[in-house]
């Protein structure tokens, strides 16, 4: 299933992983730059890695 959240505050990063971990494909949406960039610090793979949820978000 393809999943599209709007938002990667606590809730949509928390609802991504689960989602994720069920072998979804996942899409946050964040309009807050230092989020976006807390998100795409950690490394591929991590549970908060916006690459475990798909191949790029943007």
């Amino acid at each position: 299933m393809n999943v599209l959240i709007a938002g990667a505050g606590r809730l949509g990063t928390q609802i991504a992983q689960v989602l994720s971990a069920a072998r979804n494909d996942v899409t946050l949406v964040e309009h807050d730059e230092d989020r976006i960039a807390e998100i795409e610090g950690l490394p591929p793979g991590t549970p908060a890695s916006p690459y475990s949820w798909s191949e790029r978000a943007r």
